[in-house]
C-alpha cells in the first residue's frame, strides 16, 4: 500500500533471503531452489531483489542463474508440518533390543 516502513522491511528481508540463497547455492549447487511459506505472498515485490542478490553473491554466472521458484501452497505449510509430526512415528525405524 506504499507504506515506507513496511516496504523497507520487505526489501531488507528480500536482501537477506537472496544472500542466504546464494550461500546455499555456493555450498550445495542445487538444481533448483523452492521458496515457501508466508513470504511468497509478497513474491512479486521481493523477487527482483532476491534474484539480484543471488546473481551478485554466487561464485559463478551459471550458479547465479539457478532457478528460484515459489511453492504456491504456502497457506497449508503449518498443516503439513502438523501432519508430519503425527505420521512420522509410523515411518520410523523399528526398535530392536
Amino acid at each position: 500500500q506504499g507504506e515506507t516502513e513496511a516496504r523497507a522491511a520487505i526489501e531488507t528481508t528480500a536482501r537477506h533471503l537472496g544472500a542466504g540463497l546464494a550461500l546455499i547455492i555456493n555450498a550445495l549447487d542445487p538444481a533448483r531452489i523452492v521458496v515457501g511459506g508466508e513470504i511468497v505472498g509478497a513474491w512479486n515485490l521481493i523477487e527482483p531483489i532476491v534474484r539480484s542478490m543471488v546473481g551478485a553473491r554466487t561464485l559463478t554466472a551459471a550458479a547465479g542463474r539457478t532457478p528460484v521458484t515459489v511453492d504456491d501452497a504456502y497457506a497449508e505449510t503449518r498443516l503439513r508440518g502438523a501432519a508430519t509430526l503425527v505420521v512420522a512415528p509410523a515411518f520410523a525405524a523399528p526398535r530392536i533390543a
